[in-house]
């Protein structure tokens, strides 16, 4: 798990616990161990080439990027990152 403050909380812990699971804290400042940095480099690679010049055309291509981003993208960052789902 990341280090966000909240997740080191006793009650997070404790849940984590409850399910028979063990908590790992992954390294400080460890972006390639984090799905949703994967997430977001797509994203934006997809907006820049969208070349938004008003608000209405970025909240579509938001939309759009959104609906491009599909399960099998993210299942793959979580496999990359060492997550079993």
């Amino acid at each position: 798990m990341d280090n966000l403050s909240s997740h080191k909380s006793k009650n997070v812990e404790e849940a984590i616990n409850a399910r028979g699971a063990k908590l790992i804290f992954s390294p400080p400042y460890s972006p390639e161990l984090s799905p949703i940095e994967y997430y977001w480099a797509k994203m934006k690679k997809y907006l820049k080439k969208k070349c938004a010049k008003t608000r209405d055309e970025l909240d579509n291509a938001i939309k759009e990027a959104c609906e491009f981003i599909d399960h099998s993208d993210i299942s793959g960052w979580f496999r990359h990152c060492g997550y079993c789902i």
